[in-house]
């Protein structure tokens, strides 16, 4: 009797180079595009504040207009974004968007503060890790911004298609 042996090789070995590199590009495309977010979200907040200094109940309601319209604009971006780099189909649905954008903002600033939070430590223990661990932090954080913002499209779109039925 003759044994035969099964190759199954590794999904990893198996994967061109250059398509995973492909692959990391598009999460680090996503990310940055994501952190450029983050930053307009940092100066537009600011202005939201600003604005209510004042007590006014018709101002109280442009700034709950604007901050809603805002983070609808922060879920539109993502969800072209996703489908532009991916080609994946996802919801258009405002309410979906809203949510999108709600939890983008939130998600991003989770991960933008744990790399700060990293980058202190870092800086706190070992002052020579400032020229070599900020660069590579800065580029772990737009790529895990961009895993993130990958997976919440694909997340909100089955929120979106429990919403349109």
């Amino acid at each position: 009797m003759e044994d035969t042996v099964s190759h199954v090789q590794d999904p990893l070995t198996e994967m061109d180079p250059i398509k995973y590199a492909k692959i990391v590009g598009r999460y680090l495309i996503h990310g940055t595009i994501n952190s450029l977010i983050l930053i307009g979200i940092i100066i537009s907040v600011q202005f939201i504040f600003t604005s209510s200094l004042f007590s006014d109940l018709l101002l109280f309601g442009t700034i709950l207009f604007l901050s809603s319209f805002i983070l609808v604009l922060i879920g539109i971006v993502n969800v072209y974004t996703t489908e532009y780099l991916w080609k994946q189909e996802t919801s258009k649905h405002w309410l979906s968007l809203l949510i999108h954008g709600f939890f983008l903002v939130l998600g991003s600033l989770g991960i933008y503060l744990g790399s700060l939070v990293f980058i202190l430590i870092a800086l706190s223990r070992v002052p020579i890790i400032s020229n070599v661990s900020i660069v590579p932090t800065i580029i772990l954080f737009v790529l895990v911004n961009g895993l993130y913002g990958k997976g919440l499209a694909n997340y909100v779109t089955h929120i979106g298609s429990l919403l349109r039925s």
